[in-house]
């Protein structure tokens, strides 16, 4: 199998966007273009964070670019956000709570999870000035792709259906490289801008390992929903720890 070429980046994009790509068939060399899929989504988010910022604001120049994150991946890790933020509040037998997890149902958990993961991500981001936060946006996109292997990795799955079992064989089918490619880009933008960028990406993989561990230890494992919203949750750990950062280091 070939763990390069036109095709997995193709489908790294096709996997994590709404972009069309033309990917043929989804396989472990996707694995090794989740940083680029980041840049791509970074980098477009972060210029729209850019251009309107000195016109519209940086309340204004926030909300379009969390929005263009949102629409570009397809709201799929939102709807990831809802459900295991209903799960996470009910409280009973857990099998329960995994019916829950698959449902289509919107509870008080789930409009509470998107409320509290999105504000912390929209007031974050307002608080960047125009050059820092199109890097912030950036590298958060970059990291945010790049640590769904480092999720599944040893990670039992929840069910035996769904886009996680795929995913997860597809991470153990490309080995260990792709972490030193993926987090390989954000380390090169940390050289290239501010190292500061690497510090808060070191801490903020530290929450996620955090937050992974407890999600399995609550439902016994993984799958797509929990996944997305690890993805989600690590995006305004990582905007509030390097922001805290910048300020008083």
């Amino acid at each position: 199998m070939s763990y390069t070429g036109k095709n997995g980046f193709r489908c790294a994009l096709s996997f994590f966007t709404i972009i069309p790509s033309g990917c043929d068939e989804f396989n472990s060399s996707m694995i090794y273009y989740l940083g680029v899929v980041g840049v791509i989504t970074g980098g477009m988010s972060g210029l729209v964070f850019f251009f309107t910022l000195p016109y519209l604001g940086r309340i204004v120049a926030a909300s379009l670019a969390l929005t263009s994150i949102l629409i570009m991946t397809g709201f799929n890790h939102l709807d990831g956000v809802l459900d295991t933020g209903d799960a996470l509040m009910f409280r009973g037998p857990p099998e329960r709570r995994l019916e829950i997890l698959k449902d289509h149902y919107l509870g008080a958990g789930g409009f509470g999870s998107a409320l509290i993961i999105y504000l912390l991500t929209f007031s974050s981001l307002s608080a960047y000035s125009q050059p820092t936060g199109f890097l912030a946006i950036l590298s958060a996109e970059i990291l945010v792709k790049s640590s769904y292997p480092v999720m599944v990795r040893n990670a039992p799955g929840l069910f035996q259906t769904g886009l996680f079992p795929k995913f997860k064989s597809m991470s153990a089918d490309a080995g260990s490289i792709p972490y030193a490619v993926n987090f390989g880009i954000l380390i090169l933008v940390s050289l290239i801008f501010n190292r500061v960028l690497i510090v808060a990406a070191f801490f903020s993989l530290i929450v996620l390992l955090i937050a992974k561990s407890r999600l399995i230890k609550i439902f016994g494992g993984l799958n797509g929903d929990l996944l997305g919203f690890a993805g989600e949750l690590l995006r305004p750990v990582f905007l509030l720890i390097l922001l805290t950062l910048m300020i008083f280091v």
